[in-house]
């Protein structure tokens, strides 16, 4: 997280954004998005999402740093992209997006899924 970020979140910024895109889009992306499955592999967070995320946050006096934005991108079109699918499914599929930027899950289910993890088991 960068100041940025923690002042998008903490004045509601990231959450309002997406509420208002689902308000706006949720048969549209229902309809295209038949399953989590197939939202999680296609869906990306495209610019005018997140310029109108800045544009949200300009309006709360939240000051923009291009630097911290930038360093801050990738988590924030995650979170975005979670909190849309919680919306559109569950908590379950919320944790599904947001563990794929966690390494530390990553590298676990690597772990879990090897098979000398498996022979160690047994």
């Amino acid at each position: 997280y960068t100041d940025y970020h923690r002042n998008l979140v903490a004045k509601g910024v990231v959450i309002k954004t997406t509420m208002n895109f689902i308000e706006k889009n949720r048969k549209a992306l229902l309809d295209k998005y038949k399953t989590f499955e197939k939202f999680n592999e296609k869906f990306e967070i495209d610019d005018q999402l997140l310029n109108y995320l800045r544009e949200a946050a300009d309006k709360e006096k939240i000051e923009f740093n291009e630097e911290q934005y930038n360093k801050a991108l990738p988590l924030i079109k995650a979170q975005l992209k979670a909190l849309i699918a919680r919306d559109l499914w569950d908590m379950n599929e919320y944790f599904q997006v947001m563990n794929a930027t966690n390494k530390s899950v990553e590298r676990a289910l690597e772990i879990l899924n090897d098979k000398e993890y498996e022979k160690i088991l047994k």
